[in-house]
């Protein structure tokens, strides 16, 4: 199981967890038996993935908010 696409979600969801809880890669690596690499790669590619999502979310609640963002210029 060294690669991350070894890595069932639950898995995946381990390793994010671990780290989001103040576990070092070292300790991460050591407590779920994956190598250092496969956690850093693991955490990375989450962070990617949640910066994207908050970035999505924010655009949604911002064109919500500001209508110059949809295009419409107030008179």
């Amino acid at each position: 199981m060294g690669k991350k696409g070894d890595l069932s979600d639950f898995e995946c969801g381990m390793v994010v967890g671990a780290r989001r809880a103040g576990l070092s890669i070292a300790e991460t690596a050591d407590l779920l038996g994956f190598s250092r690499t496969t956690i850093s790669r693991v955490y990375r590619e989450w962070s990617k993935k949640e910066k994207i999502s908050s970035e999505q979310h924010s655009l949604g609640k911002n064109a919500l908010l500001m209508p110059e963002v949809r295009g419409e210029w107030p008179d």
